[in-house]
């Protein structure tokens, strides 16, 4: 803890209730693609993490205001080297490797303490406006998370930024590959067979079972199993 971040605290009396939107909780951790990095907006007026969630070993990190919380899954295996840039104080905090997503959310509230085998693997307090992660031997599927603090209880843009490192991100967790529609999964001449509740359903509920949307009317009916033959168009 630097003397410098304690006299701010102490010496810190104004106070304001704008929160920007932004992941304050841990289980609601969004996604972090280094390919096109990350910029937010961090708000104020947030609760401090550190004293609301003490079951976390939050490392070098003694106070975290106005928390935002993000996680990478390491989609190329390497050192991934990060910087954080904002116009006020930030702090951080990373931890990992997590087997998966699901592992690191129900890390929530223990993160970096046994018995897992995550640990903090970086953080930063510098009272500067930008602060550098860096996480060494990732591997591909691992997934890190990373608590970011605004320290400076200003509302303010952070970017986030690859700087080195030849690891990466899985980018796909962010941008996932889109439902494919039914015109483009079927040819020309197709074969469905579809059972029916005996209950009327809904046009969604029948596009799930790979009806295309413009046939979708025709089959809102209370029927037994139905053998369809339907001569599609190309698209």
């Amino acid at each position: 803890m630097t003397n410098f971040k304690r006299i701010l605290v102490s010496g810190f009396i104004l106070f304001s209730t704008q929160v920007s939107a932004q992941m304050t909780l841990c289980a609601d951790m969004e996604p972090i693609c280094t390919d096109v990095g990350l910029t937010f907006t961090a708000g104020s007026g947030g609760p401090n993490v550190v004293t609301a969630f003490p079951g976390n070993n939050y490392g070098c990190m003694w106070t975290g205001p106005n928390p935002s919380w993000y996680y990478l899954e390491v989609g190329v295996s390497g050192n991934i080297d990060m910087s954080l840039v904002a116009s006020f104080d930030i702090d951080f905090v990373c931890w990992g490797p997590y087997t998966d997503y699901a592992s690191a959310v129900a890390s929530c509230g223990t993160l970096g303490q046994p018995p897992g085998i995550d640990a903090v693997v970086d953080c930063g307090i510098s009272p500067s406006a930008t602060e550098f992660i860096n996480i060494t031997g990732a591997t591909v599927g691992q997934v890190y998370v990373i608590l970011i603090a605004n320290f400076a209880s200003v509302v303010q843009t952070l970017t986030l930024t690859q700087t080195g490192g030849t690891g990466g991100t899985d980018c796909s967790i962010v941008n996932p590959t889109p439902c494919v529609s039914a015109k483009e999964m079927i040819s020309k001449l197709f074969l469905l067979v579809i059972t029916f509740f005996p209950t009327i359903r809904s046009c969604n509920q029948l596009e799930m079972e790979f009806i295309p949307p413009n046939l979708c009317g025709l089959f809102m009916m209370r029927s037994q199993v139905l053998l369809i033959r339907l001569q599609i168009p190309l698209f």
